[in-house]
This record gives C-alpha cells, structure tokens and sequence, in this order.
C-alpha cells in the first residue's frame, strides 16, 4: 500500500493509476501553487503589452526588461544587437537569453537554480537572491535588501509593492514574486 497526502490528511491509495496521478499532478503543502509560465510574468509586468513603458525605469515591453537587462543579454548572445525590441517575438528571444544569464549568476552566487528562483531574480536580481540566500528566513525583506527597492514613486506609491511587508520566507516560499499580498502573521511592519 501507498500513502499519499490529500489536504492535509493522509489516505491509502490502493490502485496504481490513482497512485501514479497522484505522483504526476500532486503538488506539495510547502509549494501549493505552479511556477508562473513566461505568459503569467508578461502579464504581471506588463499586462501582455509589448509597448509598456515602466514610468519609473528603463523597463519596457512585455516582460519589462531594463536597458542593462538588455545589454546583459546582447553580451551573452550577440545575434540580439540591433534587433527590433519593439517586435514581441524579439521581446521573447531577450527573456529566454537573460534567463541564460540569470540562471549563470544565480549559480555563481550559489543559489539554486529552479524556474521559481529564477522568476524571482527577474524581480530582485541575482545579486537580491544571493542576499536572500544568505538571510535568515525570519528577517524582513525591507532589512536584507537594498532600500531602494522600496522606494515610493510621486504619487507616493511603493515601486515593488510585492515586496512590502514581506519576511525572505514568505517571498521564497511564494512562487509567484508579483504577489502583493503581505505577511500576515505579523503584528506590526515598520517602514
């Protein structure tokens, strides 16, 4: 007999083909949703738009992907030099490069390298989740990486909204980094 967790209870399963979907489409309690698909984080930057333009930043385009972003990714892949950035097709050669150069840095910063991590460098940066990395889980977001990611903007609205009032394990345990929803379980934030 095999066991295999539903909700937050444990049953037998009993027959082999519920035992194998189990395993193929189980997703665990610490991870209950799936990592964000190229086409959820163009939504969540850009709400799909391959002409968005950050007001704040460089970021542009369907992915909001800053001019040193970009440089990053020429560099790594020199066929991109001189593309149209303006043409959604290029927007998605650049992501998939600078995926390639995320997931290099992310490794030399000793992080691990997963679809999750990456996601989440693309909003913080290889050189946030080395920090991250490093932190304790305990410990704010606000505290472990630099203030200027919590800027606020004229209007007197944070810049990364995601990442107020968050502790490293909420953002890390999150598989989507575009989540705006702040740490409950605290008392008081201070900023």
């Amino acid at each position: 007999m095999w066991l295999a967790p539903k909700h937050d209870k444990v049953v037998p399963v009993i027959d082999k083909q519920i035992k194998e979907d189990v395993e193929k489409y189980y997703v665990p309690l610490g991870n209950p949703n799936p990592s964000l698909t190229d086409e959820d984080v163009a939504f969540k930057e850009s709400k799909g738009n391959p002409a968005a333009q950050n007001p704040n930043t460089t970021a542009s385009g369907l992915y909001q992907m800053t001019d040193d972003s970009r440089k990053d990714a020429e560099n790594f892949d020199k066929s991109l030099i001189g593309s149209d950035y303006s043409d959604p097709s290029i927007q998605q050669k650049y992501r998939d490069t600078y995926i390639q150069v995320l997931s290099n840095q992310l490794k030399s910063k000793g992080v691990p390298v997963n679809t999750d991590n990456v996601n989440r460098a693309w909003v913080i940066g290889a050189g946030g989740m080395s920090l991250l990395n490093k932190a304790k889980p305990e410990q704010m977001l606000i505290d472990v990486l630099p203030k200027s990611y919590f800027k606020k903007n004229k209007a007197g609205n944070y810049i990364n909204p995601n990442l107020v009032g968050k502790s490293v394990e909420d953002f890390m345990n999150d598989p989507d980094p575009y989540n705006r929803k702040p740490n409950t379980t605290l008392e008081s934030v201070t900023f």
